[in-house]
Formats: C-alpha cells, sequence, structure tokens
C-alpha cells in the first residue's frame, strides 16, 4: 500500500471519527455533520504565523448567524482543539480578525460583504452554496444525495495565504485551481477518490441515514465581534 493510499485512509478516518465525537443518542443531523467537517477542515490548513500572536491564541471560528451549525460548533470547541490551541466560536458582523469563516447563506447581501471582506486575509471562508466558490469561498459544500461533499479552491486559499493539505485535496470531490491564463477550472479526483467519498458519505449517515451522534445542540449565546 503506498503512501498516497495511506494518506487518503487517514484523512478518511479522521472525517468519519470527527462525526462520531459521541456515539449514542440523536441521529446525526446535517448541522452536526456540517460542524465536525469544518472542526477537521482546520486541522489541515495552514495560516501564516502572523495570524496568531501569540502560542496561546485560540483558532477563532467566526459564523454569520447562531444556527444549528454554529450550536454544534460550540459543543465541538468545549473539548477540541486545533494544533493544541483553543476554539472559540465568534458571531461576525464584519470579518474581524477570525481565521475561519462560516457562510451559510451566500445569496444574500450580507453574506456576500462577509466574503468580500475576508479576501486576500488569511481567513479560511467555508461556504453552503451552489456557487460558493464562485462567490469567493475556500472550501464549498457539495450534497449528494445523502452525502456531504466538499469542493475546494486553491486559487481562493493561495490569495489568502492559506497552505491547504494535499491530504485533504485527495478527497475533495472537487479542486479549483488557476491555470497560466488565470482562468479557472473544477478538475475532478481518481477512482480512488469516488471510492473514498463513497466510503465517507456511507459511515457518516448510513445508508439509511442512521448513523447517531449524543446531545441536543446548544443554544446559548455569545457576543458579537
Amino acid at each position: 500500500m503506498n503512501g498516497r493510499v495511506l494518506g487518503v485512509r487517514a484523512v478518511l478516518i479522521a472525517l468519519v471519527w470527527a462525526v462520531s465525537l459521541c456515539a449514542h443518542g440523536q441521529v446525526a443531523t446535517a448541522a452536526a455533520v456540517k460542524a465536525a467537517y469544518i472542526y477537521r477542515f482546520l486541522e489541515y490548513v495552514t495560516w501564516p504565523a502572523e495570524s496568531f500572536r501569540s502560542a496561546e491564541d485560540p483558532v477563532l471560528i467566526g459564523t454569520m448567524e447562531y444556527d444549528d451549525v454554529a450550536a454544534e460548533l460550540v459543543r465541538v470547541a468545549r473539548t477540541r482543539r486545533i494544533n493544541n490551541r483553543r476554539i472559540e466560536v465568534v458571531l461576525v458582523r464584519e470579518e474581524a480578525g477570525v481565521h475561519a469563516l462560516y457562510v451559510a447563506r451566500t445569496d444574500t447581501t450580507r453574506g456576500q460583504r462577509l466574503i468580500d471582506n475576508a479576501r486576500e486575509r488569511p481567513v479560511l471562508v467555508i461556504t453552503d452554496g451552489p456557487d460558493g466558490l464562485d462567490r469567493g469561498g475556500t472550501i464549498n459544500f457539495v450534497p449528494s444525495g445523502d452525502r456531504l461533499q466538499f469542493e475546494i479552491s486553491l486559487e481562493a486559499a493561495t490569495r489568502a495565504g492559506l497552505t491547504v493539505s494535499s491530504r485533504l485535496l485527495t478527497v475533495a470531490v472537487r479542486i479549483r485551481k488557476s491555470d497560466a491564463s488565470g482562468s479557472r477550472y473544477a478538475g475532478r479526483g481518481s477512482h480512488l477518490l469516488h471510492r473514498a467519498l463513497g466510503f465517507l458519505g456511507d459511515t457518516l449517515l448510513g445508508r439509511d441515514g442512521a448513523f447517531h451522534l449524543a446531545g441536543a445542540p446548544s443554544h446559548e449565546t455569545f457576543a458579537w465581534r
């Protein structure tokens, strides 16, 4: 088994484990699955050193509203860390000092403004819409039946000064790059990738949607930034 296959398997195991943070109780919601993916995305992205003032600085995840995904992110942040850093989830009116930004509604004026404000800053913009990458997202969720997949824009990552691990790129359903002329294209992965994504989708939600997570989403409040 070569290193590439081992790398793919390692990322898949990490993503599946993220969704099984607790494994008994309510059926996993779409919000819980997305929050688990977001948490794992952060482990495979590197920010410029100047993005953190000290080793104690937390990783800040900004959200445009306190929705179910934000509530699940708060739950994850209570017990998980990213490279030994605490995680804090904050509501943002304007992009302001966050390391990752989750924009659930890219088709709104406010959602687009948040994305635009994050351009050319070291912010991992995670979107959830059919045209998320076109609107400036770095990673965009792509639903496919009962599975959740994602696509990545290397163009946006490079513009933001972020480095995306090749392991994460390997399990993306699409990768958008820039060629010499500046035009953009979407590339599809290998047969191994599609098999891997199929395994990931079936494991996360189950063929009958019967995957379980414990605990209801938290509804505590937190401050605007």
